[in-house]
């Protein structure tokens, strides 16, 4: 996995050296079965990453990163997390969000990621372990 990170990495840069833009597809496992089908993978594969290349319409301004506390940790994972704790970064995208030259958003962050719409569509995802057994991958699967 971590080569095929690298990997996507090089070609995302890439791909900006050249004026291009892309987007990472989070979804590309939500329908295995279907993706496995439609671009007719052979055994011992199986797609993991998936990213769109375009020329982009626009240059959007850098959306403000989560505070370090939020997205690194040492030792262990922090399981103890309260929402709470995010009101500054809130604030601070909220603000982003109300500058924005496009795709404007009325809700804030918190609100995104604690919202009743989060993960609230239907996927295959379950299938996973199933899909890659079938493709000669995790042979330890039952």
């Amino acid at each position: 996995m971590e080569d095929t990170l690298l990997a996507f990495q090089n070609v995302a840069n890439a791909v900006e050296s050249m004026g291009l833009g892309y987007v990472p597809l989070g979804t590309i496992n939500d329908h295995p079965l279907d993706l496995l089908k439609t671009l007719d993978l052979p055994e011992l594969t199986f797609p993991v990453l998936g990213m769109q290349v375009g020329v982009p319409d626009q240059k959007p301004q850098l959306k403000p990163r989560l505070p370090y506390k939020f997205t690194c940790f040492e030792g262990k994972y922090n399981k103890d997390f309260n929402v709470k704790e995010l009101k500054d970064y809130d604030q601070v995208v909220t603000t982003y969000y109300d500058l924005r030259d496009a795709n404007r958003r009325i809700d804030s962050f918190t609100k995104q990621i604690t919202g009743d719409k989060l993960n609230n569509h239907e996927t295959d995802r379950d299938q996973l372990p199933k899909e890659l057994h079938k493709q000669g991958l995790c042979l330890d699967w039952k």
